[in-house]
């Protein structure tokens, strides 16, 4: 994968206006209009890749903490900030101060026009991109000293009924001072929608696409500014708005490198599948498969603990089983209410109620039957198994954590077996992730059966 995206740094401190093109325009005193006929001089500060509007004045105490919106324009460019919250510091040199802060922006190169209130579409830079089209675009040829690929590769899925995805690659020179140069990859993704977004709509979904990359990939980008271009009347492209999202929360940090075999699959695995459907599976039921991904997610940071991991994997384990490998049935649901009006028939009425309450759920699958289920279907795609005896402590594990229960210690997962159980899981749920993505059974096979670190590193749980 490519190098990821200059954002990330080791600096504590990053400065946005670096990034964003007029930004630093407003670190200084400008008039903000705040709507309602309100306006007071103020200007931006950018602590920790945040963003921060700090209103000077008198009276302050009164002054509304909640808006909808602050503008302000420059001699070059305007800006608007939405959904801010207002706070006071206690700080003695600043007693009269007013600080919003904002989740997002957008900024747009000077233009007589207004910032739009919604935007036909949005892009922001993916590194990793130029794999899906199977060409080295850096190729350099030392004879003739020029790159052997000059061409620019594009691809496009439609994801009915918000638009078309757009992919696109190039190769970019940086020349240097000493007439050296360095090219990177230039690698973009872009949603054309059908009908205008409004910022946070956009943003959203093309954040659902980021993460499906992230899944891809064994680099994780967090992108937290993105652009969109606005088109005219006689289809001449005017200034480019930029956009920034600092909706993440503010931990933003080079990703966590890992090694080869951390990875279930390659891209060049199901590189025919991503043409197809993937990538519209993925944004469409987005809501559906997060869980399996989260949990993925937290698998691959450092931060989180073995047992965090567990208890994220098991949520997975049981959110993929009851959508999509064994859905409970209607007539199982049927079958348990007929069976649960006749044990309590002879009872009391309160006794009735009672086992009413606690076997309402009955109808459900139980963890241990869940796990074997997801084993199986693991095992015939070519993973490894997990001993019976593995699998009972998994339950009184999760039991153990979930239900607050004092069980012996010789009944739960060791240490050690909790963190392979974890790398076993995982792999389980990344399988799981794939065929509902609509990787078929022998592609499954086909992937899994190149990473023999699967079969036999384990064997020992």
């Amino acid at each position: 994968m490519a190098k990821n995206n200059t954002i990330f740094s080791k600096e504590p401190y990053i400065d946005l206006t670096t990034k964003v093109d007029g930004l630093y325009a407003y670190k200084e005193k400008r008039m903000w209009s705040f709507g309602n006929g309100i306006k007071k001089n103020g200007f931006l500060s950018f602590p920790d890749l945040s963003l921060e509007l700090n209103i000077q004045g008198k009276n302050l105490e009164d002054f509304p903490k909640k808006f909808n919106y602050a503008a302000a324009k420059s001699d070059f460019s305007r800006i608007k900030l939405f959904d801010l919250n207002g706070y006071k510091r206690i700080p003695f040199y600043s007693k009269s101060d007013l600080y919003f802060t904002s989740m997002l922006a957008v900024v747009q190169n000077w233009s007589n026009k207004e910032i739009p209130v919604k935007i036909k579409n949005i892009e922001c830079e993916i590194p990793g991109i130029h794999t899906f089209f199977n060409d080295n675009l850096l190729d350099f040829d030392g004879d003739s000293r020029s790159f052997k690929n000059k061409k620019n590769y594009y691809f496009d899925v439609e994801l009915p009924p918000y638009g078309t995805l757009k992919m696109s690659t190039n190769f970019q020179v940086d020349f240097q001072y000493d007439r050296s140069f360095r090219a990177v990859h230039n690698d973009l993704i872009r949603i054309e929608f059908s009908n205008e977004q409004t910022y946070w709509s956009a943003v959203i979904m093309l954040k659902v696409v980021e993460e499906f990359f992230n899944f891809l990939f064994k680099e994780q980008t967090n992108q937290i500014i993105f652009s969109s271009d606005l088109k005219g009347p006689r289809k001449k492209i005017s200034p480019t708005l930029s956009i920034i999202s600092l909706s993440s929360p503010a931990t933003f940090q080079l990703p966590e490198r890992e090694s080869a075999y951390s990875l279930l699959f390659e891209f060049e695995d199901i590189r025919d599948e991503i043409k197809k459907n993937m990538i519209k599976y993925w944004f469409n039921n987005y809501e559906e498969i997060r869980e399996i991904w989260e949990s993925i997610k937290t698998c691959r940071s450092g931060n989180a603990s073995d047992i965090t991991k567990f208890l994220s994997l098991i949520s997975s384990v049981e959110s993929f089983h009851k959508r999509f490998l064994n859905p409970v049935t209607d007539k199982r649901k049927k079958e348990h209410k007929e069976w649960l009006k006749k044990v309590t028939a002879p009872l009391s009425e309160d006794d009735a109620e009672k086992l009413k309450s606690m076997a309402a759920f009955g109808f459900e699958f139980s963890l241990r039957g869940k796990m074997k289920d997801i084993e199986a279907f693991c095992i015939d795609a070519g993973a490894i198994g997990l001993d019976d005896e593995i699998i009972k402590k998994i339950v009184n594990t999760r039991n153990n954590y979930v239900h607050a229960l004092k069980m012996s210690s010789n009944k739960l997962l060791t240490s050690v077996e909790l963190f392979r159980v974890n790398i076993v899981l995982e792999i389980y749920m990344k399988i799981s992730l794939l065929s509902v993505l609509g990787i078929d059974s022998a592609k499954l096979k086909e992937i899994i059966a190149k990473r023999g670190e699967f079969k036999t590193y384990f064997t020992t749980i």
